[in-house]
């Protein structure tokens, strides 16, 4: 099951490359990057006052 799974995704991977979308490996990720660009989202959907409640109550 395990060896079928990863044949599927890496059909899926070049499924979707195909069509434009870019890859990066896990251990590539910047997480920093990913978190600042994250951030104008909560802005456009006037969500910062609440993520900011949540953060809050998680003691973040």
């Amino acid at each position: 099951m395990s060896k079928k799974m990863e044949q599927e995704t890496e059909q899926l991977k070049k499924e979707i490359a195909a069509h434009g979308v870019t890859i990066i490996p896990a251990n590539e990720i910047d997480i920093a990057a990913f978190k600042k660009a994250g951030e104008a989202a909560y802005t456009k959907l006037n969500l910062v006052q609440a993520r900011d409640t949540v953060f809050k109550e998680m003691g973040k």
